[in-house]
C-alpha cells in the first residue's frame, strides 16, 4: 500500500502503477520505472521553466509600454 502511495505520489498514473505491480515487481523494475519517470518530469520542469521566462519577458516588455 506505501509503494503504490509513493508512486502515486511521483505522478505515476494508476495503469502505470498496476503495470508495475503485476506479478512481483521486482527492485530492478522499480528502479528503472522511477529513473523513467523523473526524466520525464525532469524534461516537464525544463519546458515549464522555459514558459515562464518567455512570460515574464513579455510582461517586462509589456509593463515598458511596446507591444508584443
Amino acid at each position: 500500500m506505501l509503494l503504490i502511495e509513493r508512486l502515486k505520489g511521483y505522478q505515476f498514473s494508476l495503469e502505470e502503477i498496476r503495470a508495475l505491480m503485476e506479478g512481483d515487481p521486482t527492485e530492478e523494475r522499480l528502479g528503472a520505472a522511477i529513473a523513467a519517470k523523473r526524466a520525464a518530469l525532469a524534461l516537464q520542469m525544463e519546458a515549464y521553466q522555459h514558459t515562464l521566462q518567455r512570460m515574464q519577458q513579455d510582461i517586462d516588455i509589456i509593463e515598458r509600454g511596446i507591444p508584443i
